[in-house]
């Protein structure tokens, strides 16, 4: 479902994207939504949720304390913005660490439409990449090698 909506500078995320974002993420979100991304983690959820192991740590809450420190915050959101840089959101596009820490919602709003846009535009199951490749070359190598008179 392509989420494509007009929004003004003053608006928060629109609501296609919010259900959007639970959807994909199978869990409501906060009414304050701003609070609810300021710390990263539901948005390095989202990317590994679209992309699996692109974020490999992500600092989260824990029953203890509740609240992330700010280090671990910001932390999480650079992780959040470099996996958007690799799975290739335009820079134009990105928001900044301070727009999501500080609930700027209509540069988080672009950054997280391009990685939905992104997710819906990936064939769906796994890629088959270099292990694949590597498996199959090996094993021609040895059907040739059976093949072959010695």
């Amino acid at each position: 479902v392509c989420v494509c909506v007009c929004v003004s500078v003053c608006d928060p995320l629109p609501r296609a994207v919010v259900q959007t974002l639970e959807s994909r993420l199978s869990r409501p979100l906060a009414a304050d939504l701003g609070e609810a991304l300021s710390d990263g983690v539901v948005l390095c959820q989202l990317v590994n949720q679209l992309q699996p192991r692109t974020i490999p740590l992500i600092h989260i809450p824990s029953p203890a304390v509740p609240k992330l420190s700010l280090a671990k915050s910001r932390r999480n959101v650079e992780s959040f913005l470099e996996a958007c840089r690799k799975l290739g959101v335009p820079q134009l596009d990105l928001c900044s660490e301070t727009d999501v820490q500080r609930g700027r919602m209509i540069r988080l709003w672009r950054a997280v439409h391009q990685l939905l846009s992104w997710g819906e535009q990936r064939p769906l199951g796994p890629s088959l990449g270099f292990p694949t490749f590597y498996v199959c070359l090996m094993l021609l190598l040895y059907l040739v090698s059976r093949l072959l008179p010695v």
